[in-house]
């Protein structure tokens, strides 16, 4: 007798049974509190924006001309600004002003 063959469902329509990534139990190790001592506070671009009441579009802009804060680029592409280099920023510009 000829054995049926099943048929695979495309990748997106199979099942898993894997957990997300980032939950897997207990391995030992805790996370640790992020507070005011774990290191400076970094801002988003969002929360940036947000705070100078600006478009994010001027902030990339203003980047991009080298008149803005300092910026620091994570490894996942991601954009903050620590909240010292902001205020030396928003500093230096009350000052020229």
């Amino acid at each position: 007798m000829a054995r049926r063959l099943r048929r695979r469902r495309p990748r997106h329509q199979r099942r898993t049974t894997r957990r997300p990534f980032g939950n897997r139990g207990s391995s030992g190790m805790k996370r640790r509190d992020r507070g005011p001592a774990a290191g400076p506070e970094q801002l988003t671009v969002e929360q940036l924006c947000a705070e100078l009441q600006v478009a994010r579009s001027t902030f990339y802009q203003w980047r991009q001309l080298g008149k803005g804060p300092r910026c620091v680029r994570l490894p996942n592409g991601a954009i903050r600004v620590r909240r010292v280099d902001l205020d030396a920023w928003l500093s230096a510009l009350a000052e020229a002003a």
